[in-house]
C-alpha cells in the first residue's frame, strides 16, 4: 500500500483518516500539518509566507524573513536559532551540529535494538548530514494505514570523533497551540493509570518516569487535544512509546502561539558516548489522530497493538496461587487447588512466588531458579504432569532479572548484581537487579526461563519485576537504562524465537512496566496488584485509553481485598474482571459450593465469549465524573457486545443513569439483558435516547424487580441483535 507521496520537497504521509506532512526548506525539515486528511495538492498552501522581520528573531544568513522561533520543525538542536526546547543534544568538540537534508529512502531495512512493529504498510527514512563532523541523522516514519497510526524514531550515526548524547528524543511534533490540553496517566503501586488533565498555557509542562522503569507513576501514554474534547467529540492526538525504561515528554507553549511536543527517553543525567562508527537508535514513538474524541483515538491504538505489537493469543483462563497461599505452598496444596480449578473449568494453574531455592519469604533465593525439594519432593515436572492429566496447563512465576544477596547465584557471582560496594547500598524488597548489559547475565536469565519450559513443563510464564533501579553505572547516567532494556529485549526476542508457543505474562508489581515495549514480546500485561472492583474499574478504564482488552490481565481475588481491605461480592469481582484476560487468584478450596458453582458458570461464559471480547471495540461511556464507570464493548460486525457499569458511591433516592450505547448497527433491533435487565429497542433508540435501567434500590423498600447497585456495585449486561 502506498502511504507516501514525495513531491516538490514535500513529504506527505497518509493513513485511512489522517495525514502528516513536512517539507524540506533551506535544508531544514519543516513541519506543515498533522490532522484530518486533506488533499496532497493543498499541502503547499500551508507553507508560511513571511515578508516581515520579527524583532529579536534569529534567521539564516541569506533570509531575514525566515524566523527559527516561528517555524515548525521535525527535530531541533540547541544553539542553532530555535529558542524552544530541543529534541536532540549532541556534543563533539566545540563545533555545534548542523544537520542538512541529504535525501530519503522508501521502505528501508530497519535493524534496531529497540522493539519495532511486527508489520506496517509503508516506511520512509529521511536523512540529514552534519556539515562539520560528517555524522548522519536519520528520521524514520512508519505507517499503519488502517489503524491511523504513524510510528516515528530517530537514528544518529557517528562518523566523527567521540560524541556524547545528552538528549535524544524519538519524535518532535510542532502544532498550533490554540485551546489545547494534555492528558496523562499518573499513579503509584495499587492505583495506576489515573487520568489527569493539564490545560496548556505559556510555558513548559514536563512529565515522565525517572526510576529506570516505564513505571506505575507515569505511563508513557498521553494525549494532546482540544480543551473541550470528550470521549466522542473533538480533535485528539494520541502518543505512546515502545519503551520500558525511564521516559519523558514535554509540552511547550511558545510566545508565538506554537505547541511543541517532544517524546522519548529520559534526558535527565543522560550521558551516552559513541565512538566513531557507532550509532544510536531511539525507541519508536507512536502517534494517532482522531477527529471524534478520545474513544476513537483509543480504538486506533488498540488496533495498532493487536495488529502490530502484541497479536491476540488465546490465553488460558488461569488460577494464580499468589493470594491463595503466598509462600506457603507444597505439592498437596497445588494438587488441591488444581483439582478445584479443573472442576470449575479453568485451563491453567500458575505456581507463583515460593517454589524455588529456599524461598519462604521475600529476602532470599532470587536467582536460584531450581525447585524447592522440601516443598516439591517429587519435583515440578511431576506437578506439571498432574496438572496436564486433569486438563490444566502449567504456569510458573519467575523474577529473572533479580538476585537476592542470600542466594547461591550471588555467592558464586556477586558481580552480576547492579550495586556499588564503594558507597552505601540501596536495596528494594531485599533484592538487587541483575546487570542486563552483561552478556553472562543475559545468558543466565534466558537459560533460567528456558528451564521452566524445558524441564518443568511450563507453557505459561509469569515474568515479574519488582524493584526500581539505583546505583546505576555513572559513566552513562540514565543512558544505562537504555542499554539495560536493550539487553532485556534481546533475551525476550530469543525466548520468543526458541519457544513460539510459550505465553509470557508481563508483570512488574502491577503497572511498573505496563508499556508497548514489553507488549512487543509478551502476550498480556498485569495492570495492577489492586484487584478490588472499585479500584480496579478505575485502573482498567485508565489502561483502556491506550491498551486493548486482549493485553489487559484481570483477576478475581479475595474479599476483603488484600490491597484495600474493602469487601465486595463475587458477582462484582467477576463482572469487573470479565472484560479483559480473565483469571483468578484466590484460595478456591475454601469457597462455598454455591460460590464455586457461580464461578464455574462465569468461567464457562467467559470461554464462550473470549474471542469476541479480545477483538471487540471499546467505548468509555462514563469515566467517573458522574460517579460511574461505564464501559461498552462491541464486536467488529456490531452484532453483539457487553455493557459494564460500576457505581462508585450510593446515595439514597437517586436513579441510575440513562446510558447511550455506541457502535450499534443502524436499523437493527437489539436486546440488552442480564442481571435483572431485559430491554429490546432499535439501535437509534439506544444510541439517541439511551438505555433506561430498572429502578434501583432507593434506601428503603425493595421489590423483586428492583436492582441493588450500591457502593461499588456493578452490572454486566449482554448486548445482542435480536434474533
Amino acid at each position: 500500500m502506498n502511504c507516501l507521496t514525495v513531491e516538490k520537497s514535500i513529504f506527505y504521509i497518509e493513513t485511512a483518516r489522517s495525514c502528516y506532512a513536512f517539507s524540506v526548506e533551506k535544508g531544514y525539515a519543516e513541519h506543515l500539518y498533522y490532522g484530518a486528511k486533506i488533499p496532497f495538492s493543498d499541502i503547499d498552501v500551508l507553507k508560511e509566507k513571511r515578508s516581515v522581520i520579527l524583532v529579536n528573531a534569529l534567521y539564516p544568513a541569506d533570509d531575514p524573513t525566515y524566523s527559527f522561533d516561528c517555524k515548525g520543525f521535525e527535530f531541533s538542536m540547541p544553539c542553532r536559532g530555535d529558542s524552544r526546547s530541543a529534541s536532540l543534544c549532541l556534543v563533539c568538540d566545540d563545533i555545534p551540529f548542523d544537520f542538512v537534508y541529504d535525501g530519503y529512502e522508501v521502505n528501508p531495512a530497519i535493524d534496531s535494538p529497540m522493539p519495532v512493529p511486527l508489520k506496517y504498510d509503508s516506511a520512509v527514512k529521511v536523512s540529514f548530514k552534519d556539515m562539520a563532523h560528517g555524522s548522519m541523522l536519520n528520521l524514520y516514519y512508519l505507517v499503519c494505514y488502517d489503524c491511523d497510526v504513524i510510528i516515528r524514531f530517530c537514528e544518529f550515526v557517528n562518523n566523527g570523533e567521540r560524541t556524547e548524547i545528552l538528549k535524544f528524543a524519538s519524535s518532535q511534533t510542532d502544532m498550533p497551540a490554540t485551546n489545547k490540553k494534555l492528558t496523562t496517566f499518573h499513579g503509584a503501586w495499587g492505583r495506576e493509570t489515573e487520568k489527569r488533565e493539564q490545560f496548556l498555557t505559556t510555558g513548559i509542562y514536563r512529565h515522565g518516569s525517572f526510576s529506570g522503569m516505564s513505571s506505575a507513576e507515569c505511563n508513557p501514554l498521553f494525549f494532546v487535544s482540544d480543551c473541550d474534547a470528550g470521549e466522542n467529540h473533538g480533535e485528539v492526538f494520541g502518543f505512546n512509546l515502545m519503551y520500558s525504561a525511564s521516559h519523558e515528554i514535554s509540552a511547550e507553549v511558545t510566545p508565538y502561539g506554537g505547541l511543541r511536543i517532544i517524546n522519548g527517553i529520559q534526558s535527565e543525567n543522560l550521558r551516552y558516548t559513541l565512538e566513531k562508527g557507532e550509532n544510536f537508535i531511539a525507541p519508536c514513538s507512536v502517534m494517532t489522530y482522531s477527529a471524534c474524541g478520545f474513544n476513537k483515538a483509543s480504538r486506533n491504538l488498540h488496533d495498532f497493538v493487536r495488529c502490530a505489537v502484541s497479536p491476540i493469543k488465546e490465553i488460558p483462563v488461569m488460577l494464580n496461587t499468589w493470594e491463595a497461599v503466598y509462600f506457603d505452598m507444597n505439592e498437596d496444596k497445588m494438587k488441591s487447588l488444581a483439582d478445584k480449578a479443573s472442576q470449575c473449568g479453568f485451563e491453567c494453574l500458575v505456581i507463583d512466588d515460593g517454589w524455588f531455592g529456599e524461598r519462604n519469604d521475600d529476602t532470599t533465593s532470587l536467582g536460584d531458579w531450581y525447585e524447592n525439594k522440601k516443598k516439591f519432593p517429587h519435583g515440578l515436572k511431576e506437578i506439571s504432569s498432574y496438572f496436564n492429566n486433569i486438563g490444566l496447563k502449567t504456569g510458573i512465576w519467575i523474577e529473572p532479572e533479580m538476585i537476592s544477596e542470600n542466594s547461591n547465584l550471588y555467592r558464586n557471582n556477586p558481580e552480576f548484581a547492579l550495586k556499588c560496594d564503594e558507597i552505601r547500598h540501596v536495596v528494594g524488597r531485599g533484592q538487587y537487579i541483575l546487570d542486563m548489559t552483561d552478556e553472562k547475565v543475559r545468558k543466565h536469565v534466558e537459560d533460567s526461563v528456558a528451564r521452566l519450559a524445558e524441564e518443568y513443563g511450563a507453557s505459561y510464564v509469569k515474568w515479574d519485576f519488582n524493584r526500581r533501579f539505583a546505583d546505576i553505572k555513572a559513566s552513562k547516567g540514565s543512558g544505562y537504562y537504555y542499554d539495560y532494556v536493550k539487553g532485556l529485549y534481546s533475551v525476550l526476542k530469543n525466548l520468543n524465537r526458541r519457544f513460539p508457543s510459550l505465553i509470557i505474562e508481563n508483570c512488574a508489581s502491577g503497572g511498573g512496566r505496563f508499556d508497548l515495549g514489553m507488549a512487543r514480546y509478551t502476550a498480556c500485561g498485569w495492570a495492577s496488584d489492586n484487584t478490588n472492583p472499585l479500584s480496579r474499574a478505575k485502573i482498567q478504564q485508565g489502561v483502556s485509553y491506550g491498551y486493548p482488552l486482549s493485553f489487559t490481565l484481570n483477576h478475581i481475588a479475595e474479599s476483603p481485598g488484600h490491597q484495600t481491605v474493602r469487601t465486595s461480592t463475587l458477582k462484582d469481582r467477576i463482572n469487573t474482571a470479565y472484560l479483559g484476560v480473565f483469571g483468578v487468584q484466590a484460595d478456591i478450596t475454601k469457597m462455598k459450593e454455591e460460590e464455586l458453582e457461580f464461578l464455574a458458570k462465569a468461567v464457562d461464559s467467559y470461554k464462550k465469549h473470549r474471542c469476541e471480547i479480545m477483538s471487540s471495540e471499546v467505548y468509555r461511556i462514563s469515566a467517573g465524573n458522574d460517579g460511574y464507570r461505564i464501559t461498552q464493548t462491541m464486536s467488529r460486525n456490531a452484532e453483539s457486545g457487553f455493557l459494564y457499569l460500576m457505581r462508585e458511591k450510593f446515595d439514597t433516592v437517586t436513579q441510575l443513569p440513562v446510558i447511550r450505547l455506541r457502535g450499534l448497527k443502524k436499523g437493527a433491533e437489539y436486546r440488552v439483558y442480564g442481571q435483572g435487565v431485559d430491554v429490546i429497542a432499535y439501535a437509534e433508540t439506544f444510541e439517541n435516547a439511551g438505555l433506561v435501567l430498572p429502578q434501583n434500590y432507593q434506601g428503603a423498600g425493595r421489590e423483586k424487580d428492583t436492582l441493588m447497585i450500591t457502593d461499588g456495585g456493578t452490572l454486566l449486561l449482554r448486548i445482542k441483535i435480536k434474533e
